[in-house]
């Protein structure tokens, strides 16, 4: 499954608080898809299971996968260190962006 092209580096982010944040379009209307959660260790091992050289971050939220999937409609999200979902909420209410926040 590991693709040997294009540029990338393999990493594991550090554990901690994240904010994981995505502006799309839906109905030719900006949406913003925000959400706290946590990078979580995992064995090195586990890499494996995708492709060694690409970055790693194992991500646990307070969302079930099948919903979060039903949510998030497009294919990655911006993560972020920290708690920072009100400051995004906050410029989204200001830019009139509807916020589909799930934590």
């Amino acid at each position: 499954m590991c693709c040997n092209c294009g540029a990338h580096f393999p990493y594991v982010c550090k554990e901690g608080e994240i904010t994981l944040a995505r502006l799309s379009r839906e109905n030719n209307r900006y949406r913003m898809f925000l959400a706290r959660g946590e990078f979580i260790a995992q064995p090195r091992a586990k890499l494996a299971q995708t492709c060694p050289s690409w970055p790693h971050g194992f991500v646990k939220t307070d969302i079930e996968p099948e919903e979060f999937i039903s949510r998030f409609n497009t294919n990655h999200a911006h993560l972020v260190p920290g708690v920072h979902t009100e400051s995004l909420k906050i410029y989204c209410d200001l830019m009139e962006i509807p916020v589909d926040k799930v934590s």
